[in-house]
């Protein structure tokens, strides 16, 4: 899923602009889901494109104080197994970059989001690349999308020339009359197009 959303961006945006940095959140990072799947399909992302003309910076945001957050999500990143195509020594490096690139943030109220924020725009401006796109990964209840969504408005919004994309990953709402509710708060803070509806259920078999 995470290798079909930056498929999909980069289609949208290769005429536009072809190089870039690029900054992925997963907000939930160390949670079940992220543990599972999502670090692996970030890991397989990054191997894909590395050396194509786009930089990244990988972000696991959580609950949890930074000091406690970041050995487990390091602890996840180390267990990411290879992808097949690559040779043992060319998986090493590139697996040493991504958790060099990756760190833990802790993401909990607007004002660490805020910190956020300056610490994508201090990398950006220290290293003098031009920031091309942030992906938000919603690996989080269904109840805490408007809220972070709002934060995300208020506080994370990239540079007007470069995209922002927010990917909802649990089932939307749990009725029509739910779904409509949370669609309508989360239009209220992102554009259509910023959004992506990813129910897992939909396609688990």
């Amino acid at each position: 899923m995470a290798i079909i959303c930056w498929l999909r961006v980069h289609t949208d945006n290769h005429e536009a602009k072809s190089l870039g940095h690029v900054t992925v959140v997963v907000v939930g990072g160390t949670g079940d889901l992220a543990r599972k799947y999502l670090w692996q399909g970030f890991f397989q992302l990054y191997s894909d494109q590395v050396g194509k003309g786009h930089t990244f910076s990988f972000y696991g945001g959580g609950l949890t104080p930074t000091e406690k957050g970041t050995p487990v999500l390091f602890g996840i990143l180390k267990e990411l197994a290879c992808p097949l195509e690559l040779s043992a020594e060319r998986c090493a490096l590139i697996k040493d970059q991504f958790l060099h690139l990756s760190k833990y943030h802790q993401l909990n109220t607007t004002e660490d989001y805020e910190k956020l924020n300056q610490q994508i725009k201090q990398q950006v401006e220290q290293e003098g690349m031009v920031e091309a796109g942030r992906l938000f990964y919603l690996s989080v209840p269904a109840f805490a999308y408007a809220g972070i969504a709002e934060k995300i408005n208020n506080t994370s919004r990239p540079p007007s020339d470069a995209w922002l994309r927010v990917v909802l990953e649990k089932p939307f709402g749990h009725d029509l009359y739910s779904a409509q509710a949370l669609d309508k708060k989360l239009s209220g803070q992102l554009k259509e197009e910023e959004m992506y509806r990813i129910d897992h259920y939909l396609g688990k078999q």
